[in-house]
């Protein structure tokens, strides 16, 4: 996690302060680590450009720095819908398969995930209805993650900024998605030890049965 935060800081840095308007995340284990709206707000010194940027620099976190910043909540959804990052769990079911609708309602910041057909036309149709009827953004998924249609606009790279942030406010009521992971333990990444360790008890298991301790071996 260390070498990545720092080649993500040594990639981006040169484009602090400057004039181009680009944006970065860092994203591992299907989740948003970081962005690069936190060297700009959430530093207790502000990073601004690439001078300020130091090793030591302290980073205080309160895990709810992407609540409120858009720049943050662009790149969850963006993740989401390119299957770069998870579900969480209770805002997509995964275990019955079919298409699902997405309703996002931007005022309450809040959603809800109905199960439809597995057929599209049917799907298809019971969208179009519901854009029809719903004050709010849409999204028509699936069990396999992806998105077939969208309601709300385009930004002008053709990318559903609206319902990125939409969608940002509804996973972050599952307590997802709220502040950057800055540690493998937090982004539970599976480390090397601990893979050693589960193999070990494994074959400890497997060589207990062939002994005929533990379980019978059926």
């Amino acid at each position: 996690m260390k070498s990545a935060l720092i080649m993500f800081r040594n990639k981006v840095k040169g484009f602090l302060g400057s004039n181009k308007v680009k944006e970065f995340a860092l994203v591992g284990n299907k989740r948003v680590i970081l962005t690069t709206s936190a060297f700009k707000e959430f530093f207790k010194k502000p990073v601004e450009k690439p001078e300020d940027l130091k090793d030591k620099t302290e980073f205080s976190v309160t895990g709810d720095e992407y609540k409120d910043d858009k720049v943050s909540k662009y790149f969850i959804g963006y993740c989401l819908q390119k299957r770069l990052c998870d579900w969480p769990k209770e805002a997509l079911d995964e275990s019955e398969e079919g298409y699902k609708l997405i309703v996002l309602d931007t005022k309450e910041k809040k959603g809800t995930s109905t199960k439809l057909s597995k057929s599209w036309g049917e799907a298809s149709e019971a969208f179009s209805k519901a854009e029809n009827t719903e004050n709010a953004i849409l999204i028509l998924t699936h069990s396999n993650k992806r998105w077939y249609k969208v309601s709300g606009k385009k930004n002008p790279n053709g990318l559903y900024t609206d319902a990125f942030t939409a969608l940002a406010d509804y996973v972050q009521t599952f307590k997802n998605y709220s502040g950057p992971l800055m540690s493998e333990k937090d982004a539970e990444f599976y480390m090397e030890d601990d893979a050693q360790t589960s193999w070990k008890e494994k074959l400890q298991k497997i060589d207990g049965i062939l002994d005929g301790k533990d379980e019978p071996l059926a």
